[in-house]
C-alpha cells in the first residue's frame, strides 16, 4: 500500500510540475506574443504532418522489430503483429503512468504468446540499457556537430551567472569539481560499508543489468541487423523533428544540426513527466531560443510535434488495444494456453505485483481437488464472484498423503494442476507441500480468503492474517450429495 501510495504522489508531482509548465508558458505571453503563437498555428502546413506520422509509425514498427531480435536470443519467435501491437499498448499506458507500459506490454506478449514474463522484463532491461547508451552518444554527437554554437550559448550562460553573482567563473568551476569529487568518494565509502543496504542493492543490481546488457547485445547473432534498427529508430525520429521544421514559417529555415539539439531535448522532455506533457513545448522553445527562434514560435512548434506524437500513441494504442484480442482469438481458445495458469510462487509473486497495478481484487482458496465434481465447481464459481482474480492453492502429492493416506491421491498433482487450470473461473493455480496453505497465504496476502461452508470462520488456516492485512474471510454452502470420498467408494463398490 506504501509503495503504491509513493508511485501515485511521484506520478501527480512528475504531472503537476508538466502542467505547471503548460501555464506558466503561456500566463505571461504578451497580446503581440499570443498572436505571434495563434499565427503560428494558423498558418501551418499541416500537410507535412503526413510524412510525420508515417515516419513515427515505421519507428515503431522498428523497435518491435529489434525488441523480437532480443527475444529470438531466448528461443521465443512472437508473432510481429503481436509485438508491434503491444509496443504501442505500452507506449499509451506510458504516457498515463510512467513505466507502467514495460509492465503492460510483457504481460500482453507473455498472454497471447505463451511466453515467459520475467524473461521478457529481461529483454526490457536489456533494451532500455542500449537505448540509454545511445542517447549519450547522441548528445555527444549533437555537440560535436555544433561545438561552436552551443559552446557560445554555455560560455553566455556562465558569464551572466558569474556577473549577476560577483563570484570569477574560476570559483564555479573549483565548486562544481569538489562536489564531484564529494560524491565520488561518499558512494564508494556508502557502497563499501553497507554492501547489504536495500538502496545499495538495488543500485549494484541496475548496474549488474546494465553490464548484462552489453553483454547480451554483445554475443546478439543479429547485432548488425539489431544494430541497423536501432540507426533507423533514431534516424526516423531526427526526420520529424526536420520534417516538423519546414511545417511553420518561423522554422522553415533550420538546419538539421537545430534538429538533434531540439531531439536531444525533447527525449529529456518525456523522461520529466507523463508523456512529456508541458515539458516537451518549454524544452523546445528553451533549445530553439539558441537559434534565434522566439520563445512564441518555439512553443507553438513544440506543442505541434508533442500533439502529433502523442495522438498517434493515443489513436494507435487505442486501436492495438481493442484488436490484439480478435487476432488472437483462435490462439487463445486453443488447450495449449491452459498450462500458462499454473505458477511457481515466484511466478505468481511477480504476476499479483501486475494485478495489484490494475487494482485487480484477489481471491484465494485451496485444496485437494483430487476428482473434480460438481460440489467443487459450484464452490470455485461463488468463489469467484467475490474478486476479479481466482488463485486456488493444491495441496501436493506429498501433502495429499500425509493427510488423506497412502492410497491418494487418485490424480497426481500434475494432473489435478492442469484440470484446475482447465476451469474458465480460475486465473492461477499453484501447488503447496506444507499441510495447510498458511505460508502461501501470507506471502500472496488476498483481498479475500474463501472456504467451504462446513469450515468454522475462526478455524480457517490464514484468516487472522488476512483480516490484519484489511482482507476479508467468506465461506461457500457445500453442494449436498457430492464428496471426492463417496464417489471413491461408489468406485470401489462397483
Amino acid at each position: 500500500m506504501r509503495k503504491r501510495l509513493l508511485a501515485i504522489l511521484k506520478y501527480l508531482l512528475f504531472l503537476g510540475a508538466g502542467l505547471f509548465l503548460v501555464w506558466w508558458q503561456l500566463k505571461d505571453m504578451t497580446g503581440v506574443e499570443k498572436s505571434e503563437f495563434a499565427n503560428a498555428f494558423k498558418h501551418a502546413n499541416y500537410w507535412l504532418i503526413i510524412p510525420i506520422i508515417i515516419m513515427s509509425l515505421l519507428s515503431h514498427l522498428f523497435r518491435s522489430v529489434r525488441w523480437k531480435y532480443l527475444m529470438e536470443e531466448l528461443g521465443y519467435n512472437p508473432s510481429l503483429k503481436n509485438v508491434f501491437s503491444v509496443v504501442m499498448i505500452g507506449y499509451l499506458a506510458n504516457s498515463a503512468i510512467p513505466r507502467l507500459g514495460e509492465i503492460l506490454k510483457c504481460t500482453f506478449l507473455a498472454r497471447y504468446e505463451k511466453l515467459n514474463v520475467g524473461k521478457l522484463v529481461g529483454t526490457i532491461i536489456v533494451e532500455r540499457t542500449f537505448d540509454f547508451l545511445c542517447f549519450l552518444i547522441f548528445i555527444g554527437l549533437t555537440i560535436l556537430i555544433q561545438i561552436d554554437l552551443i559552446g557560445s550559448y554555455i560560455k553566455e550562460k556562465i558569464i551572466t551567472i558569474g556577473s549577476n553573482s560577483g563570484m570569477p567563473i574560476w570559483a564555479y568551476f573549483l565548486i562544481l569539481f569538489l562536489i564531484v569529487v564529494i560524491i565520488l568518494f561518499f558512494t564508494k565509502f556508502l557502497f563499501k560499508k553497507y554492501p547489504e543496504n536495500k538502496i545499495i542493492n538495488k543500485i549494484s543490481t541496475i548496474f549488474k543489468s546494465i553490464g548484462e546488457g552489453f553483454k547480451t547485445i554483445k554475443n546478439l547473432k543479429k547485432k548488425k541487423l539489431f544494430l541497423l534498427m536501432t540507426l533507423l529508430i533514431w534516424g526516423l525520429y531526427l526526420m520529424q523533428v526536420y520534417i516538423g521544421f519546414w511545417a511553420m514559417e518561423g522554422t522553415s529555415h533550420l538546419s538539421f544540426k537545430a534538429a538533434f539539439s531540439v531531439l536531444t531535448l525533447a527525449t529529456l522532455a518525456m523522461i520529466a513527466s507523463p508523456g512529456g506533457i508541458g515539458w516537451f513545448p518549454f524544452f523546445v522553445m528553451e533549445t530553439l531560443l539558441i537559434y534565434g527562434i522566439a520563445a512564441p514560435m518555439g512553443t507553438a512548434f513544440g506543442w505541434l510535434i508533442w500533439g502529433v506524437a502523442t495522438g498517434i500513441i493515443i489513436i494507435v494504442g487505442v486501436v492495438c488495444l481493442l484488436i490484439i484480442p480478435y487476432i488472437n482469438r483462435k490462439k487463445m481458445k486453443s488447450v495449449s494456453s491452459i498450462p500458462e495458469k499454473i505458477f511457481t510462487l515466484n511466478e505468481l509473486t511477480h504476476q499479483l505485483n501486475r494485478w495489484r497495478l490494475q487494482n485487480k481484487k484477489i481471491v484465494f482458496t485451496n485444496g485437494v481437488f483430487d476428482i473434480l465434481h460438481e460440489g467443487h465447481i459450484a464452490s470455485l464459481g461463488e468463489a469467484a464472484t467475490y474478486g476479479h482474480i481466482l488463485i486456488v492453492g493444491l495441496n501436493s502429492d506429498a501433502s495429499v498423503k500425509r493427510l488423506k493416506g497412502e492410497s491418494r491421491p487418485v490424480y497426481n498433482e500434475g494432473s489435478r494442476s492442469l484440470l484446475m487450470a482447465s476451469l474458465v473461473m480460475v486465473d492461477a493455480v499453484i501447488l503447496f507441500e506444507e499441510d495447510t496453505p498458511l505460508n502461501l497465504i501470507t506471502t500472496i496476502l488476498p483481498d479475500v480468503l474463501v472456504k467451504g461452508g462446513d469450515y468454522d470462520p475462526d478455524e480457517i488456516v490464514g484468516a487472522k492474517e488476512v483480516i490484519a492485512n484489511g482482507g476479508e474471510v467468506k465461506t461457500v454452502p457445500i453442494l449436498d450429495g457430492f464428496s471426492t470420498t463417496g464417489i471413491i467408494e461408489k468406485m470401489r463398490a462397483s
